[in-house]
């Protein structure tokens, strides 16, 4: 009985030994057999990571209630701006995300496009979205947006003026609620104030924006 223990300790060995060299398993390392049946940890994308998608992100998703339409540009990139950062995937349409990074294949890579844009294209109104052409990166299509729909508009800001000297608090208004449509009016001029820009490429833009 000793002896077909021993034989039978030789064989499994012998067997483990052949599937080693056939996986390249590291014998020293007992983690590296998990490379053989991939479930490496160090291979996957952790989910705090921007390049990962959980089985709960879907292209179906509707990432924020409000539709973008011909005149809510402002009101539209702010709601899907914050959806967009909550999901840690805002990166891909600011430009700091650019190229797939370790553990990001290029098929994950366009996958997270693919999804981005889906999730774009399901907060624009049917009316706007007929007027769009495709795109298959997110930013671009990001930038689109914003280069079509961010319109200086010089009436409104006229409207806002005016709503501003006419604010009064009323007898029934209590000064939180008057206080709060006040802050709304005097925020609401910066939006549509365009940024300063100079050709020369120094950051006076970036100073404007941080003023704003």
């Amino acid at each position: 009985m000793r002896k077909i223990g021993i034989v039978r300790a030789i064989l499994l060995f012998l067997a483990w030994y052949r599937a080693s060299q056939k996986y390249k398993i590291n014998i020293i390392n007992p983690k590296s057999i998990f490379v053989m049946f991939g479930d490496d940890a160090s291979t996957k994308i952790k989910p705090s990571s921007p390049f990962f998608i959980g089985p709960k992100d879907k292209p179906g998703d509707k990432i924020t209630s409000i539709h973008l339409k011909l005149n809510n540009f402002d009101d539209w990139v702010y709601d899907v701006s914050q959806a967009l950062h909550v999901r840690r995937k805002f990166g891909f349409v600011d430009g700091t995300y650019t190229e797939p990074k370790p553990l990001c294949t290029k098929e994950d890579w366009e996958t997270i496009q693919s999804m981005l844009i889906s999730w774009l294209n399901n907060t624009i109104d049917p009316e706007v979205s007929s007027l769009l052409s495709k795109y298959d990166n997110a930013k671009r299509l990001w930038d689109y947006l914003h280069e079509r729909f961010n319109i200086i508009d010089g009436p409104r800001i006229q409207q806002i003026k005016a709503s501003l000297h006419d604010c009064r608090q009323t007898e029934n208004m209590t000064v939180a609620v008057y206080y709060g449509k006040l802050s709304q009016l005097w925020d609401e001029p910066d939006k549509h104030e365009p940024l300063i820009c100079c050709p020369c490429g120094s950051d006076v833009g970036k100073q404007h924006l941080a003023r704003r």
